[in-house]
Parts: structure tokens; C-alpha cells; sequence
């Protein structure tokens, strides 16, 4: 996902700072899933981007009766290349998810590219499959997602997800799919394996590890990276002993 957001992968459509907003779907962070978020989170940062936007957010509200009382701070945190991006006041009278998506969210952001043809919204939404942790999928992000066939050409999604068939067929017969899986499986291996020895640096309970753990793991783990981060946290509090046969017990990715 970085490497896109950055602009290190070789395409001339995926250049630095082509991005308009990113979310990041989170099953450790039920809010991250939660309808309301995700679009008041993509409003958020389009506003700052394109400062136009805001004006386009009015017009909508007024032309509705809706109130929107908005005020907007910015703060970059440099170690994490985030941009935070807070709204104190963001208030509209609509509860349903499909309609404050489109009234926050796309009719705004269609007004916006009609009006600046020039300009082009992109978004990218990763780790969707983990978005499945709220309680009601009815009011899941892929629903508000999955049914805007009439696009316009200037507005796009890039989503990331495992590979989980109920996700993919939803977006099958409009979509361009790249499957990563095979390409760069190698790397996501070696990630893995740095990531797990960046945690053993920092913590004394995983420092005591058995001969041949970091490469039991790495395998054991199949590239999810989820994976290893619940084992390895599971491990330090206490809830499975750091023995390989305690590691063989618990169930592949």
C-alpha cells in the first residue's frame, strides 16, 4: 500500500501524490468498518487536497436543508508520512449509510469533477476483507461501494483484499483484478521474516525463542501479516508458551 501512496510502483497513473484519500480497514479496529467513518474519513482528506471540495459539501448541504457545520484542523505526522486531517463540527441529518455516502461523499465529489474536468479523485481502500468485522455487513463499506457502476472516469477505488471470493465476485465484472499473490509472494516472505525479528528486538519474552522460530512462523503464517502480529501478541501476553510445540498446535493462516 505504501509503495503505491508513494509512487514507487512503475506506472505512469500511480505517480506520487495521485492519491486523493486512503483508508485502512482494520478487524482490530472495529470503527474503521463502521459506514459513517470511512465516509466522513474520505471527506476529510479530499478537503484538504482540494480545498474547492468544501464549497462543493455547501451547495449540496443547502441545496438539501441539510446542516454541515464543519471546521477543519491539519496536523502531518512525519515518522508515519500521515497526514491526520480532524473535523470538530461535522454534522448531517441523514442516517441511512447508502445516503450520507452519496450526500457527503459522491454527489459532492461528481459536482466537484463536472465543474474541474481537469481533476480526477482517486481512492484507496485497503485490507477491504477486514472490513467484514462489523456486526451488520448491510451497513459494511463494500456495500456502498460495490453497486457505483456510473462512475464517472475521473472518480476510481483501489481496493486491496485477501483473496476471498465473496469479495472478488462482487467487483468481477467491473473491475481490473491484479493478483499479487504469486508475483510477489518471495518479498512478502521476507517482510515477514523482518517484521518478526523487529519484534524479538523489542520485546525480552520473544527474545527467548527456540532455534528455527522466525522460520516456523514465516511459513506458518503464508504471508498474512495479521496472522503473525495476533500470534506474536498472543505470545508476549502470555497465551501460548514460545515452545515449538506449542507453535505446531496452533492452526496455519
Amino acid at each position: 500500500m505504501w509503495e503505491i501512496s508513494e509512487g514507487k510502483i512503475n506506472d505512469d497513473d500511480l505517480k506520487k501524490g495521485f492519491l486523493s484519500a486512503i483508508h485502512v480497514c482494520s478487524a482490530r479496529d472495529y470503527r474503521s468498518s463502521l459506514h459513517d467513518v470511512f465516509s466522513k474519513s474520505l471527506v476529510k482528506q479530499i478537503l484538504i487536497k482540494e480545498p474547492k471540495f468544501f464549497q462543493e459539501i455547501l451547495d449540496d448541504s443547502n441545496d438539501d436543508k441539510k446542516e454541515i457545520n464543519i471546521q477543519v484542523n491539519q496536523r502531518e505526522n512525519q515518522a508515519e508520512r500521515i497526514i491526520g486531517i480532524y473535523i470538530d463540527k461535522f454534522n448531517i441529518n441523514v442516517n441511512r449509510p447508502k445516503e450520507l455516502f452519496n450526500k457527503l461523499f459522491l454527489e459532492p465529489v461528481e459536482s466537484f469533477l463536472n465543474k474541474n474536468p481537469d481533476k480526477k479523485i482517486v481512492v484507496l481502500i485497503d485490507a477491504l476483507d477486514e472490513s467484514f468485522c462489523v456486526s451488520n455487513t448491510s451497513d459494511a463499506i463494500i456495500s456502498l461501494i460495490v453497486t457505483l457502476y456510473t462512475l464517472s472516469k475521473n472518480i476510481r477505488f483501489i481496493l486491496t483484499t485477501r483473496d476471498n471470493e465473496e469479495i472478488i465476485e462482487q467487483f468481477s465484472n467491473d473491475s481490473r483484478i491484479l493478483s499479487l499473490s504469486e508475483k510477489y509472494y518471495e518479498n512478502n516472505k521476507k517482510d515477514i521474516r523482518e517484521y518478526i525479528k523487529l519484534r524479538i528486538s523489542k520485546n525480552k519474552i520473544l527474545q527467548n525463542h527456540y532455534d528455527g522460530f522466525i522460520d516456523d512462523l514465516t511459513a506458518k503464517a503464508e504471508g498474512n501479516f495479521l496472522y503473525v502480529t495476533f500470534l506474536l501478541d498472543a505470545i508476549v501476553e502470555g497465551k501460548i508458551e514460545l515452545t515449538k510445540e506449542n507453535l505446531d498446535k496452533v492452526p496455519p493462516f
